[in-house]
């Protein structure tokens, strides 16, 4: 113990107990919590005020995290943490090394939060457990390397082959979500065009979560989950520029000093050529006298060259002309980026702070993206030296008046044939409509339909039709036929 009092131990051997030639480190002692011991701050709490003295930085004897997983009576004392994809539109993960005495093996999982402190509060990340390996034991216990999923993860563990019919997407996104991920506590919608009835959606060799993320591309939805009372949230949004500012964050350069609060310490704007616009032509049957539906959106950030989307499914020159709007955004937001680092703790994608002391690049942001890293080895077990900062971060941000769009969905071209046949209800003949069309139920459609009613009308290829002439042979119930996608889609 030191002479002077200071409650501190040496980190080395030495013959002299005095504070001055020797680097002491204070050993953090072990803490085990039943109950949060400071109240989460709630988003819509935060006001400018509030933002700022969340940047205040706890102090160096004080525990900075915890691990809370569901079946645990107590808190995990951690050693560090980094995170992995944290980013609007993406599943999460968290790579958490924490201490445990028993086989975490057993809470696979289970919900869990990582709770980070800051001055005047904490913030949560929202998660389940997905994997645990043992690393070794430490003198507060045995070490594990765990794994914590975003709560939207057992989406991925399901991989159906089924279709939708007559259906509006942005609820399907919900059903999806809700039938799979039990700690979302509410799904928040803020989208300001209402999306249209698809008459046919299929889902093929894509797990749930492939197939969510694939409507909300086409539509240009993000979406982000953050926590609120306590609570996971998930925000299916189409507006970045209409999120409120949350938050404000100074820009102070790494210079030495001893710093009082948590602050960005650099900030780099990386702009890059992309194209100037994007061109949508489509095809549809229903009213072919409009062949070709087209649209062109330019961008009002300069560029180069103009890209080509066919085959988007438009069905008339008002979603064609929305569609190119969207893409042509999402390539504008891709080549608008600011990159910055520090130690701002409470910061999520999704979140749009106000930037100050930044000089020409003050102003409001939407943060696109967070890396987080965290140590405080130095602090608990046998301690030793700090080898870097307590929490570091680095974000990817974009100016707020920019529209943030996500990158249009992989074209999800199917090639060849697929087996189905014809359903008409049991009766002997065959169930047309006024376009003669039939009903079909796709060979691999594990969805449960009624009979007849597993698709949208199809239509017949024949080797000789036109608009007053032509011959066709009707197919009744139980038919096999072929199936193919215009354009390989389905």
């Amino acid at each position: 113990m030191c002479r002077r009092g200071c409650g501190s131990r040496p980190t080395r051997t030495t013959r002299s107990n005095w504070c001055s030639p020797i680097r002491w480190t204070r050993r953090l002692p072990r803490h085990r919590w039943r109950t949060p011991p400071w109240r989460p701050v709630p988003e819509e709490e935060i006001d400018m005020e509030g933002a700022m003295s969340l940047s205040r930085l706890p102090g160096a004897a004080e525990s900075h995290f915890r691990l809370e997983i569901d079946g645990l009576d107590e808190a995990l004392e951690l050693r560090g943490f980094e995170s992995r994809d944290h980013a609007l539109n993406r599943d999460y993960r968290f790579l958490i090394e924490a201490f445990c005495e028993q086989d975490p093996a057993g809470l696979h999982g289970a919900a869990c939060r990582l709770c980070i402190r800051t001055g005047e509060g904490e913030v949560v990340h929202h998660g389940l457990l997905g994997g645990s390996e043992a690393v070794a034991h430490a003198a507060d216990g045995r070490l594990w390397r765990l794994e914590m999923h975003s709560p939207l993860h057992p989406m991925t563990l399901r991989r159906r082959d089924r279709s939708f019919v007559d259906t509006d997407p942005l609820a399907l996104c919900q059903q999806l979500v809700r039938e799979a991920c039990p700690q979302i506590a509410e799904i928040r919608v803020q989208v300001s065009r209402a999306p249209q009835t698809r008459e046919f959606i299929v889902q093929y060799r894509e797990s749930d979560l492939e197939f969510f993320d694939r409507l909300a591309r086409w539509h240009g939805w993000f979406w982000t989950v953050f926590d609120e009372g306590g609570s996971a949230v998930l925000l299916i949004g189409d507006d970045t520029t209409a999120l409120p500012v949350v938050a404000r964050v100074s820009l102070v350069p790494q210079g030495g000093e001893v710093r009082t609060e948590a602050t960005l310490q650099s900030l780099q704007r990386r702009v890059g050529l992309h194209s100037a616009a994007v061109s949508v032509r489509d095809y549809n049957y229903r009213s072919p006298e409009q062949w070709p539906i087209s649209a062109e959106a330019r961008s009002a950030h300069g560029g180069s060259g103009r890209v080509d989307a066919t085959g988007e499914d438009a069905r008339d020159a008002d979603e064609a002309a929305w569609l190119a709007t969207i893409r042509q955004q999402a390539i504008d937001a891709e080549a608008h980026v600011l990159q910055a680092s520090g130690d701002v703790r409470h910061l999520r994608p999704g979140m749009v702070l106000d930037i100050d002391r930044a000089g020409d690049m003050e102003g409001e942001y939407l943060v696109t993206a967070v890396r987080h890293r965290a140590s405080q080895a130095a602090a608990v077990g046998l301690g030793g030296e700090a080898a870097g900062p307590t929490y570091a971060c680095e974000l990817l941000l974009l100016p707020h008046q920019m529209p943030w769009r996500p990158a249009p969905p992989p074209p999800g071209r199917q090639q060849g044939l697929f087996q189905a046949r014809v359903e008409a209800r049991g009766e002997p003949v065959p169930l047309l409509d006024e376009q003669g069309r039939y009903r079909i139920r796709l060979g691999f459609d594990g969805a449960d339909h009624p009979p007849a009613e597993a698709s949208h009308p199809v239509r017949l290829a024949t080797p000789y039709a036109g608009r007053d002439h032509g011959m066709h042979f009707p197919l009744h119930d139980g038919t096999e036929v072929v199936v193919g996608g215009i354009d390989g889609g389905l």
